[in-house]
């Protein structure tokens, strides 16, 4: 079978005569339409499941630095795969994103470290009270300096996972995407060519 559609021809492999109603073209990335609100939805996700990683790392007594990359890596692809395109305006929300998941775990951790000192020498804190009040503990103990410097390195490292993310991703934008279309039988049938 042959169909005609804005003056290119697209050649449709049938199976034993019948048509299984899908086409295969190549479209250049820019004719894929964003959907930026589930792009931010994938990003949150892909971000606090990066985020996992640097609870289990911090808990295992490692420097959970590392996990930043991985926090990098998930916030762009849950942007990409919910959004179905990455732009510049995905990738600035993706930042977005990453800055709040990176600041949000950061303290999150320090939250569980100090609940975990505290419950060895006998006190009983609430963890959301020191959650909330991260700031006057920080100061009191006199950490805010190490805080800082953990923060700090998280989106060192968070940078160093994203460059490379954005620009294979930029990379792949150049090539067409193959996209399967789906034809209603109507379609089909006006477009035929006899």
């Amino acid at each position: 079978m042959m169909f005609k559609r804005k003056n290119e021809d697209l050649v449709v492999e049938s199976n034993g005569g019948i048509y299984n109603g899908l086409i295969e073209e190549n479209f250049p990335v820019e004719a894929i339409k964003e959907n930026v609100p589930a792009g931010i939805v994938g990003a949150f996700l892909g971000g606090i499941i990066g985020s996992l990683l640097i609870v289990l790392i911090g808990l295992l007594g490692f420097v959970a630095s590392i996990g930043g990359v991985a926090v990098a890596v998930t916030t762009l692809t849950g942007y990409e795969k919910f959004a179905k395109k990455l732009s510049v305006r995905g990738i600035v929300i993706s930042v977005i994103v990453m800055i709040i998941i990176i600041t949000f775990i950061t303290r999150l951790e320090w939250t569980i470290d100090i609940c975990m000192e505290m419950s060895e020498y006998g006190g009983d804190i609430s963890p959301l009270a020191v959650f909330l009040n991260m700031h006057a503990i920080l100061k009191e103990f006199d950490c805010v300096a190490d805080y800082v410097i953990e923060i700090v390195v998280l989106f060192i490292f968070t940078a160093i996972g994203a460059v490379p993310t954005v620009k294979r991703k930029y990379i792949e934008k150049s090539t067409p995407v193959k996209v399967k279309k789906a034809r209603t039988m109507t379609e089909i049938a006006t477009n035929i060519e006899e």
